[in-house]
């Protein structure tokens, strides 16, 4: 038994390290299609408040962080906008489409970033080789 346990272990590490690396490709390619985009973050977390219905970990929708536009600007006043905000229509067409497939990846990439992260905003910074996890409050 201990010996499949260690195996676990090992592939769940192997899952994180290479979900982590492959992530980092995309939101690197998503932001040489978009050179305007400084950064992308995105919350993640499971509910904390006990309603009855179980509390389960998700995936927030990812936010952007455009060159241009006012920094005390977008959905929370921080200067970063959900890809539907209508101050990114400047960005055109595709950057709604490409944004909405972010989204969808950082979802189908849910056991992965769990590993990352159990409960953070995670955050992606043009230039940086890494991710920045800072806590999230859910109120």
């Amino acid at each position: 038994m201990q010996a499949l346990i260690e195996k676990i272990k090992e592939f769940n590490q192997y899952m994180k390290d290479e979900g982590q690396k492959g992530l980092m490709e995309g939101l690197k390619q998503f932001m040489d299609t978009f050179p305007t985009v400084e950064a992308i973050r995105w919350t993640q977390y499971a509910p904390y408040f006990n309603d009855g219905e179980p509390c389960e970990f998700g995936v927030h929708d990812p936010m952007f962080k455009v060159a241009g536009l006012p920094e005390d600007g977008g959905d929370y006043e921080d200067g970063f906008y959900f890809g539907w905000n209508s101050e990114l229509k400047v960005l055109g067409k595709e950057f709604k489409d490409k944004a909405h497939e972010l989204g969808a990846a950082l979802q189908l990439l849910e056991s992965v970033l769990q590993m990352i992260c159990e409960d953070g905003q995670l955050s992606y910074t043009r230039g940086s080789d890494k991710l920045e996890i800072d806590s999230v409050n859910h109120d």
